[in-house]
């Protein structure tokens, strides 16, 4: 394995544990400090994506700039596309 697998493989620990964190919060409550827990599931969430942003930028230090390839456009088109299927689902009734 050569550095950039291994922080790849980072990456996609540190997704899976955001993954983790949003699942938390959807069973128990956003705010919810769980008996293990020392922080409740929003800061928590902060945290990881902390994590994620540091291997982000080990991955630029080692060559691999994630950022160039990212584009504001694609973003907001997103954003409205999110935004268009929660107006269905709204309508749908499973949304309130």
């Amino acid at each position: 394995m050569n550095i950039t697998e291994y922080l790849l493989t980072c990456l996609n620990e540190e997704c899976l544990e955001i993954a983790k964190n949003v699942t938390k919060s959807l069973r128990f409550g956003i705010l919810d400090i769980g008996p293990k827990n020392k922080v409740c599931n929003l800061e928590a969430l902060g945290q990881e994506l902390d994590d994620l942003e540091g291997v982000l930028e080990l991955l630029a230090d080692s060559g691999i700039n994630i950022e160039k390839y990212r584009n504001r456009d694609q973003i907001e088109a997103k954003k409205l596309k999110v935004k268009k299927y929660m107006e269905y689902s709204k309508k749908q009734g499973l949304l309130t």
